[in-house]
């Protein structure tokens, strides 16, 4: 068992690569799955997640190197007895290609964020990520008629056909007992445990928020303040 802290989350919601997916969905865990983000500290409780995170993965020993530091740890941490704070790098490179007329497609990433504790009940990250991408032409139609890229907000002109957006997210945690939790943010929400939240649009670009949980074991209330921009 591990002490209920300020709802550090988990960053593993692509169920493609989540290391956690399989242990979840075991019956008796009483994991809420259709409520996104995990709270680690929950998970915690249930779960030996350190090492399912770690579970083949070789981790070099000693002091690590720039790039070492990159795949397998915090890039830049500080830490001490009430507060700690992570830095770390987010990118995605890939590239691809429109099938129907033979148009190379690719997508530049790269952003940080940054996350940490206040004691033992706050809780706070933040990101921001710089994008450049050649969408295939069914969403570059889309992104040319309403200057918008889906799910990520206002985009201009990149170079001859490509295209330049942002976002950034943030929110502050609290928990003010075992059971509770308010937060208060810019980001979005995932409700379902499909591909596609039940409840709210993955087009949507980040919105303002003011969030209330109470998570009572197997039942979990959630209220949730918004102001939805699309």
């Amino acid at each position: 068992m591990h002490p209920l802290s300020a709802q550090e989350i988990s960053h593993y919601n692509n169920t493609y690569f989540n290391p956690l997916e399989r242990e979840i969905y075991r019956p008796g865990t009483h994991i809420h799955t259709s409520v996104r983000s995990f709270n680690m500290d929950a998970l915690n409780t249930m779960l030996n997640v350190d090492s399912l995170l770690k579970d083949g993965l070789a981790t070099p020993s000693g002091d690590l190197n720039f790039w070492q530091r990159i795949f397998h740890d915090d890039l830049l941490a500080w830490e001490n007895k009430d507060v700690s704070i992570k830095i770390n790098p987010l990118f995605n490179f890939s590239i691809g290609n429109e099938m129907n007329e033979g148009k190379g497609t690719w997508n530049n990433t790269r952003g940080v964020f940054i996350e940490g504790t206040l004691g033992n009940k706050f809780y706070f990250y933040t990101d921001f990520v710089e994008n450049q991408s050649v969408f295939p032409n069914y969403i570059d139609d889309f992104v040319e008629q309403r200057k918008v890229v889906p799910g990520q907000g206002k985009s201009k002109s990149y170079g001859n056909n490509a295209h330049d957006y942002a976002q950034s997210t943030g929110f502050i945690s609290f928990n003010p007992e075992k059971w509770f939790n308010i937060q208060l943010g810019q980001g979005k929400h995932f409700i379902g445990d499909g591909h596609r939240s039940l409840l709210l649009s993955d087009n949507s670009f980040s919105y303002p928020y003011l969030k209330f949980s109470a998570d009572f074991n197997k039942f979990i209330i959630m209220l949730c303040g918004l102001n939805t921009v699309i």
